[in-house]
C-alpha cells in the first residue's frame, strides 16, 4: 500500500511513514482546515469555492465530502468519490508545497488557540494578553448589583481611638459625586474630628468561576485633595452588610476586620502624589493575596479606600491646629463613567482542547 510522511516538527521524535489511510486520519484536521482555504484548494485539485461553496468536513485519499446545510429538519451532504487514490496522488506528487502549506495551517491553529496550561499548571504566556474585564460600581443607592460612597466618623474633638475604633459611622452617603477619604485634626490636641473611609464594590460575577485571576488595578480620579498630615491613599478589603447600599454600621467593615490592618495594594499612594485634575486615573495593583481572597469572579468585589494612618492605625502627629488630609474620589454618581472608579482584572480561561475532526 501506498505510504505517506508528514513528519513531526521534532524530526527525533521517531515518526515512520503510515499507510495511506491511516495518514489521512491523524492529519485530517489539518487537511480539512488547508481544503477550506482557496490555497489549499488549488494544492489538493478541490473544485474552488466558486463551483462548490460548500465547506469540506472530511477527506480521504479517494473522497472529498462537502457539507450542503440544514433543510427540511435533515443534514445533507456531498461525497465526491473517484477512481483510485486521487487526493493520495496528488499529495504525494506535491508535497513539497503540500507540506509548506499544512505547516502554514498548523501554526494558524496553534495561534487561535487558548491560553495553553502546561503539565506543572503554569501558563503559557499569551501573546496578545488575557481577557480583561473592566468593571464600574452602580450609580444611586440602591444600587442594582454594587455600590460606591462614603462613611464618615465626626466629632466635636475626640482621641484617635474614639473615632478610628467606632463600631459605627455617624454619616454616610453613596448618592454624592465624591467620596471624601481623609484624617483631620482639631484645634485641641491631641484631638481628631473627622476620620472618612471609601467604599467601592464592583459586580465581578461575569468573569467566570473557572477563570484564573492574572492580575487586577483599581483605580481613581479625583476632584481635589489636602496634603497637611502626610497620608498615603491605602486599598483594603471591605465587607458591608449588603452589597447595593452603605449603612453607619458598615464603618468598620474594613480591611478584613475590625479594624483591618491588611493593605491590597502592592503600592500606597502618597497625596502629594495623588492626580486631583478629575480626568487622570490614579491606579493601586492588588496584591497577589488579594486576588485570590477579594475577587469574586461569582459575585460582588469589596474594597474601601483609608489613609494610611487609619489603616495602620497609627495617629498622625498632631499639629495643634485643625488640619486636613482628604482626597475627594470621584464616585459612580459623577456622570458618565470616564471618571469613575474601576476595576479592571486581567483573567484567563482554562484551556479547553479542540477535537480533531476524523473521517
Amino acid at each position: 500500500m501506498p505510504k505517506l510522511y508528514y513528519p513531526t516538527p521534532d524530526e527525533l521524535q521517531g515518526d515512520q511513514p503510515l499507510a495511506e489511510r491511516l495518514w489521512f486520519l491523524r492529519y485530517q484536521h489539518l487537511l480539512v482546515s488547508l481544503a477550506n482555504t482557496d490555497e489549499g484548494r488549488d494544492l489538493l485539485c478541490i473544485d474552488p469555492w466558486r463551483q462548490v461553496p460548500y465547506p469540506v468536513v472530511a477527506m480521504s485519499h479517494n473522497c472529498v465530502k462537502f457539507y450542503l446545510g440544514r433543510y427540511q429538519g435533515r443534514d445533507w451532504w456531498r461525497s465526491d468519490f473517484r477512481v483510485g487514490a486521487k487526493w493520495g496522488n496528488v499529495i504525494r506528487s506535491r508535497w513539497r508545497a503540500i507540506q509548506k502549506a499544512l505547516d502554514r495551517q498548523n501554526l494558524r491553529s496553534l495561534l487561535a488557540l487558548p491560553a495553553l496550561r502546561l503539565p506543572n499548571g503554569l501558563l503559557v504566556p499569551v501573546v496578545a494578553g488575557g481577557n480583561t474585564t473592566t468593571v464600574f460600581p452602580d450609580p444611586s443607592d440602591p444600587g442594582t448589583n454594587s455600590v460606591d460612597g462614603e462613611i464618615l466618623y465626626i466629632s466635636a474633638g475626640a482621641g484617635w481611638a474614639t473615632l478610628h475604633d467606632a463600631a459605627a459611622g455617624t454619616d454616610v452617603t453613596s448618592t454624592a459625586a465624591t467620596a471624601n477619604v481623609q484624617v483631620e485634626t482639631v484645634a485641641t490636641s491631641p484631638n481628631f474630628g473627622v476620620i472618612g473611609r471609601g467604599f467601592f464594590l464592583f459586580n465581578t460575577g461575569d468573569i467566570g468561576d473557572t477563570d484564573t485571576i492574572d492580575s487586577a488595578t483599581f483605580s481613581f480620579t479625583a476632584s481635589s485633595k489636602s496634603d497637611q498630615l502626610s497620608q498615603s491613599m491605602a486599598l483594603c478589603a471591605s465587607a458591608p452588610a449588603s452589597s447595593t447600599t452603605l449603612g453607619l454600621a458598615d464603618y468598620d467593615q474594613v480591611g478584613g476586620g475590625a479594624p483591618g490592618t491588611v493593605d491590597r495594594g502592592t503600592a500606597q499612594i502618597t497625596i502629594a502624589n495623588v492626580d486631583a485634575l478629575g480626568t487622570v486615573y490614579n491606579e493601586i495593583t492588588l496584591t497577589a493575596a488579594s486576588l485570590t481572597a477579594d475577587i469574586n469572579k461569582t459575585g460582588v468585589s469589596k474594597f474601601a479606600v483609608r489613609c494610611s494612618g487609619d489603616l495602620s492605625n497609627t495617629a498622625p502627629a498632631h499639629p495643634s491646629a485643625a488640619q486636613t488630609a482628604r482626597v475627594n474620589i470621584k464616585t459612580a454618581d459623577t456622570a458618565g463613567t470616564g471618571a469613575d472608579p474601576k476595576l479592571v482584572v486581567t483573567h484567563t480561561a482554562p484551556f479547553i482542547p479542540k477535537m480533531a475532526m476524523v473521517f
